[in-house]
C-alpha cells in the first residue's frame, strides 16, 4: 500500500503523461492500461468522502485494471488507507462492499488481506446469533485461525456434498473490520446448494441474504438459499430454483436483491420487512416463533413483477424529470451532437453520430428477420477509434452497456451479465471468438442475428464422472461494438456495419487543433439530462417503431442491389431509421398499436449519416478510393515510357500521405480495381488501372424516394399518420387538444372532473406516470379528450385518492 497518496492531487500526480486536459472539476489523463493516445482517464475528487479520487476510462477499462497498471489497490485511494479490502462502482463512486464485488459470481472472488480488529469465534458467534454451537458444527462450521486471529470457517458445499468454496468471518460487526472474506481462487455459489433436495421435497425455497440467516431457517426447517451478499445472484443460478415456489426476504432498501433474483425467479413473490426487523436471524434472536410468522408474511408477499413495475415507474418518471429539455427537444440529435463536441471530439461527427445510433438500437423491439446496428469502426492505430466509442459510451448509464477487455475469446459464454436491450463493447476485435467453424463465434453470430445466445457444453459430473449437457442461454437483442486495424471473418462481417475512421490529413488536422483548443478551453462534461435521456429509453425499452415507407425504400434500394447481403444491410438500415424517430418520439406520432412512427426526415438523416457508410459496407468503395483509382486512371492516361505511378507519386497528386495512399491501394489491388505492375520484391509499386469501378450505389435520394410514396420529407411530416389514431407518446396530450370541459370520465376517476383538476393543481401539477413510457403532463387537456384508455383513467383514479386531503 502507497503511503504517499494522501490527497486528489497526489493521486493525479500518478499520471504525469501529456497530453492531459481539464474536465469539469477533473482532469482526463491518459490511461496505463490501453494505448491511449488522447486523454480517456476521467480523474474526479470521489463524491464518497471514504475515498480520494474516482476515475473512469472513457475507452472501458477497468478501475482494477487501472489501479493494477499503477501497482496500486483500492487500499491506496481510500483515506488514511484504513482497509484493504477492494472497492467496487457504484454510478461511478467507488464503495467497500461488506460481502465482496458485484462480479463475484462471475468472476474470483478472492480479495487482499484486511485489517480485523479482534477477530471471532464459533462459540461468540453462536451466542450472538443464538444458535446451539453444536448444530452450527453439523453444518460443517468450523474454528480457523486467519492472520494470526481467531476466525470462523464457512464451508460452501456444492449438491453433492462436496466443498466447493469457503468463507471466512472475520469480525462480527462491521464495525470491527472486513466481516468476510473468500478462500483464494473460490468462486461464490449459493449457500446450501446440498440442501436442495430437502428444499425440492418441500416444494418452495427462502432466498435469503448471508449464511446466518440460512442457519437460523435450517434450524427451524425452513427450506432456504443463501446468496452471499445482495449484489450477487446471477441470472444462471436460476437453475437451481427451477420448477420451486420461491420467495425472497428483503432487507431494508434492498429492492435490488429481489430484482436481481427475479431475473432467474420471474414467479417470485418477496416478503418486505416488519418494522424494526432486519432480518429472519434478527426476528429470531427476538423471539418471534419463526415458523407460524414466516407463514403469515408469506401469505402476505408481493410479486416480484409488481416490484418490478412499480420500480420502473418509478424510475421512469425520475428519468423523465431529469431528461426531460431532451426529451422535448425539437431534435434531441442536437444536443448529442454538442455534447459530442464539448467532449473534445473534432472533426467530422458523423462517426460518432453513427455509433451514437448503433448503441440505441438496443433499445428497439425485434421481430424476427430485423437486426440492430452492430457496428465495426475500423481504421489505422492511433486513427481514434477507441476515442470515438469513449465519447459516445460517456452519454450512456452504466446499465445501458457491457464491455468485455483483451481476454478468452469465451469469455462472453461464461459471463454472467445480462445482456438483454445492451451494448456489448468489445473493446479489442482480436478477444472475439474467430473461425468459421467455431462453434462459440458461430453462438456470437447468432447473438447477433437471431437476438438469443444459445451455446451447449459439456460438464463432468462430480459424483458419477460421466459428461453431461449444459445450455447456456443469454437473451438479446444486443448491439456489438468493437474496434479493428482490419476486416474480421467474412460470415462476422456480414452481421456487422463497418465504420471506416478516417486518417485524412484534414480530419488529423481537426483533431490536432481540438486538442490544442483542450488545453486552453477545457473539457465540457456532457449534461446530465443526455445520460438521464438514455436511462429513460433503456426503462422502456423494448420500444416500438414503425417504418411505413419500408415498401417503398425496399424497391428502391432493389433496383441497385449488388451484393447477397443487401437484405441484413436493408434490415440494419431500417433500425437505423427506427432508431432516429425514437430519439426523436416526442415530435413523433403513436399508432394504434403503440408504435412510434418514423417519418421521411428520420430518413433524410439518416442517409446523410451513413452513406458513405453502406457504399463501403456494400461495394468497398468509399470516397477515398475511389479518389485514388480514379487518381491512377488520370495518371495513366497520360504516362509517359518509364514512367511510374507510385505511392509518392499519388501522396502528391492528392495531397495525403504515404501510409494512407498504401493502405488504400493494398485494398484496392485486393478487389481488382488496380494492379501493381511491379512484381519485384522490395522495390516501389507501379500502379495502373485494374477492373472497372462498381457505379456508386449509395442509398436513395430523398427526392427520388418522396416520388415513390408521395410523401414530402420535412421535419414536421407525419403523412397521413392521423389516419392510423395516433397521438405523441410523451407528453399525452399536446397543442391540438380542444379546450377544456367537463368530460365523460367522472364516473371513472371517482370525482367530478373540475375537483379532479383543482386537486392536481394543488399537488403542482406533477407528472402522473400512466404507464412504462406514457406520461400525463397536463391533467386538463386529458381529461378533456373522449377517448381517454380506460386503464389510464384507472391510473388517475388511483392518483386522486393517494393525493387527496393532502
Amino acid at each position: 500500500m502507497s503511503d504517499s497518496i494522501r490527497t486528489y492531487e497526489d493521486f493525479l500526480n500518478l499520471f504525469p503523461e501529456r497530453p492531459r486536459n481539464k474536465a469539469g472539476d477533473g482532469w482526463l489523463v491518459i490511461c496505463p492500461v490501453h494505448n491511449d493516445h488522447t486523454p480517456s482517464l476521467w480523474i474526479t475528487p470521489a463524491d464518497n468522502p471514504d475515498f480520494i479520487a474516482d476515475f473512469k476510462c472513457q475507452a472501458g477499462c477497468s478501475r482494477e485494471a487501472v489501479l493494477e497498471a499503477k501497482n496500486l489497490t483500492w487500499a491506496d485511494v481510500r483515506r488514511n488507507g484504513r482497509s484493504s479490502i477492494r472497492g467496487d462502482s457504484n454510478n461511478g463512486i467507488p464503495c467497500q462492499p461488506v460481502n465482496g464485488r458485484a462480479k463475484q459470481a462471475q468472476n474470483r472472488v478472492d480479495t487482499p488481506n484486511a485489517n480485523y480488529v479482534n477477530g471471532v469465534n464459533l462459540a461468540t458467534l453462536a451466542e450472538a446469533k443464538h444458535l446451539p454451537v453444536d448444530f452450527l458444527k453439523s453444518l460443517g462450521i468450523s474454528d480457523l485461525e486467519y492472520n494470526g486471529q481467531p476466525s470462523v470457517k464457512i464451508p460452501y458445499y456444492a449438491e453433492d456434498g462436496t466443498e466447493r468454496a469457503v468463507r471466512f468471518r472475520l469480525a462480527l460487526t462491521a464495525a470491527e473490520g472486513a466481516r468476510f472474506k473468500w478462500r483464494k481462487g473460490d468462486h461464490a455459489l449459493p449457500y446450501g446448494l446440498h440442501r436442495l433436495a430437502i428444499i425440492r421435497k418441500a416444494g418452495w425455497v427462502l432466498i435469503v441474504e448471508g449464511e446466518s440467516d440460512c442457519w437460523t431457517c435450517w434450524h427451524y426447517g425452513i427450506p432456504a438459499l443463501g446468496a452471499p451478499g445482495k449484489s450477487v445472484w446471477p441470472m444462471p443460478w436460476g437453475e437451481y430454483i427451477e420448477g420451486l415456489e420461491v420467495y425472497v426476504w428483503q432487507e431494508p432498501e434492498a429492492e435490488d436483491f429481489v430484482l436481481r433474483v427475479l431475473k432467474s425467479a420471474p414467479s417470485l413473490r418477496y416478503i418486505t420487512v416488519p418494522d424494526g426487523i432486519k432480518d429472519i436471524s434478527e426476528a429470531h434472536i427476538q423471539g418471534f416463533d419463526i415458523p407460524s410468522w414466516l407463514e403469515g408474511l408469506k401469505a402476505k408477499a408481493e410479486s416480484g413483477q409488481a416490484l418490478k413495475a412499480r420500480a420502473t415507474n418509478e424510475g421512469l418518471a425520475r428519468a423523465y424529470t431529469e431528461a426531460r429539455r431532451v426529451i422535448e427537444a425539437d431534435d434531441p440529435l442536437e444536443l448529442v451532437q454538442d455534447a459530442i463536441r464539448g467532449l473534445g471530439y473534432g472533426g467530422d461527427l458523423k462517426p460518432a453520430l453513427i455509433t451514437y445510433l448503433a448503441v440505441t438500437s438496443r433499445l428497439l423491439e425485434m421481430r424476427p428477420g430485423a437486426m440492430p446496428d452492430h457496428l465495426l469502426l475500423m481504421g489505422p492505430p492511433s486513427a481514434g477509434k477507441n476515442y470515438t466509442l469513449g465519447r459516445v459510451l460517456i452519454l450512456l448509464p452504466n446499465e445501458a452497456y457491457h464491455v468485455i477487455d483483451a481476454g478468452s475469446p469465451r469469455v462472453l459464454i461464461y459471463d454472467a451479465a445480462d445482456l438483454q436491450h445492451k451494448v456489448l463493447v468489445f473493446t479489442e476485435a482480436d478477444s472475439l471468438p474467430a473461425g468459421e467453424d467455431n462453434p462459440a463465434a458461430s453462438a456470437i453470430r447468432n447473438l447477433l442475428q437471431d437476438h438469443h445466445l444459445h451455446y451447449v457444453v459439456t460438464v463432468r459430473d462430480p459424483v458419477t464422472g460421466d459428461y453431461t449437457v449444459r445450455e447456456v442461454s443469454k437473451p438479446g437483442p444486443t448491439v456489438l461494438i468493437t474496434t479493428s486495424v482490419r476486416s474480421l471473418g467474412a460470415q462476422l462481417m456480414t452481421r456487422l456495419f463497418t465504420l471506416a475512421i478516417s486518417d485524412s490529413r484534414e480530419q488529423i488536422s481537426a483533431a490536432l487543433e481540438t486538442q490544442a483548443a483542450l488545453e486552453t478551453e477545457g473539457v465540457k462534461p456532457p449534461d446530465g439530462a443526455l445520460i438521464a435521456f438514455q436511462l429513460y429509453l433503456q426503462l422502456r425499452a423494448p420500444i416500438k417503431v414503425r417504418v411505413p415507407f419500408t415498401k417503398e425504400l425496399g424497391a428502391a434500394m432493389a433496383k441497385m442491389a449488388a451484393a447477397p447481403r443487401i437484405l441484413r444491410d436493408f434490415a440494419r438500415l431500417i433500425s437505423l431509421i427506427k432508431t432516429t424517430a425514437l430519439i426523436r418520439h416526442h415530435q413523433r406520432q403513436l399508432n394504434a398499436e403503440g408504435q412510434i412512427i418514423a417519418t421521411l426526415a428520420d430518413y433524410e438523416t439518416v442517409r446523410d449519416l451513413v452513406n458513405e457508410m453502406y457504399i463501403d459496407s456494400s461495394t468497398g468503395a468509399t470516397s477515398d478510393i475511389r479518389k485514388l483509382v480514379e487518381a491512377v486512371i488520370r495518371l495513366d492516361a497520360s504516362r509517359t515510357e518509364g514512367g511510374q505511378i507510385n505511392n509518392t507519386t499519388l501522396a502528391k497528386e492528392l495531397g495525403t500521405g504515404v501510409k494512407q495512399i498504401t493502405r488504400r491501394a493494398r485494398k484496392a489491388i485486393k478487389l481488382g480495381w488496380l494492379v501493381n505492375r511491379e512484381q519485384r520484391k522490395s522495390y516501389p509499386a507501379d500502379y495502373a488501372p485494374g477492373e472497372p469501378l462498381p457505379e456508386v450505389e449509395g442509398l436513395p435520394i430523398l427526392e427520388e424516394l418522396t416520388g415513390l410514396t408521395g410523401l414530402t420529407s420535412g421535419v414536421s411530416t407525419v403523412f397521413e399518420a392521423k389516419t392510423e389514431g395516433v397521438d405523441r407518446l410523451t407528453p399525452l396530450t399536446d397543442d391540438d387538444t380542444p379546450p377544456f370541459t367537463t368530460g365523460p370520465h367522472e364516473s371513472a376517476i371517482g370525482l367530478p372532473v373540475t375537483e379532479a383538476i383543482e386537486a392536481w393543481r394543488a399537488a403542482g401539477a406533477p407528472v402522473i406516470h400512466l404507464e412504462p413510457g406514457v406520461n400525463c403532463l397536463d391533467l386538463e387537456k386529458l381529461l378533456s379528450r373522449p377517448d381517454v384508455p380506460q386503464e389510464h383513467l384507472e391510473t388517475v383514479r388511483a392518483w386522486l385518492q393517494q393525493h387527496k386531503g393532502r
